[in-house]
C-alpha cells in the first residue's frame, strides 16, 4: 500500500475557493471510484492557507493510473489558480 499526505500551501484567502473547486468538480468523488483507491480524504486543518489529502492507494500501478485520469488534470488546473506549494509526504507499506 502507498500512502500520501500532501499539504497544499494556499495563496492568502484561497483555501474555500480551492475546496469549493474540488467538490464542485467532484474531483473527490471521482478518485475515490478508481479502482486501487483506499482513501482520499480532505482535511482542513487550523492553519487558514493550508489544505490536506490523505490518500491511500493499492499499489504503484494503482497510483499511476490516477495520474492520468481527468480529474487529476483538473486538480492540476485548480492548484495552478490557488496553490503556491505543494509538499507530498509518501509512504509505502
Amino acid at each position: 500500500m502507498i500512502k500520501l499526505e500532501v499539504r497544499y500551501i494556499l495563496k492568502k484567502d484561497m483555501r474555500e475557493a480551492f475546496y469549493n473547486g474540488i467538490l464542485s468538480q467532484g474531483i473527490d468523488k471521482d478518485a475515490r471510484a478508481e479502482d486501487g483507491n483506499l482513501r482520499y480524504d480532505f482535511e482542513i486543518p487550523g492553519e487558514s492557507d493550508v489544505l490536506l489529502l490523505h490518500e491511500l492507494w493499492d499499489n504503484q500501478e494503482a497510483l499511476d493510473r490516477h495520474a492520468k485520469m481527468p480529474h487529476y488534470k483538473a486538480l492540476a488546473l485548480l492548484k495552478e489558480k490557488y496553490v503556491l506549494e505543494t509538499l507530498i509526504d509518501k509512504n509505502e507499506k
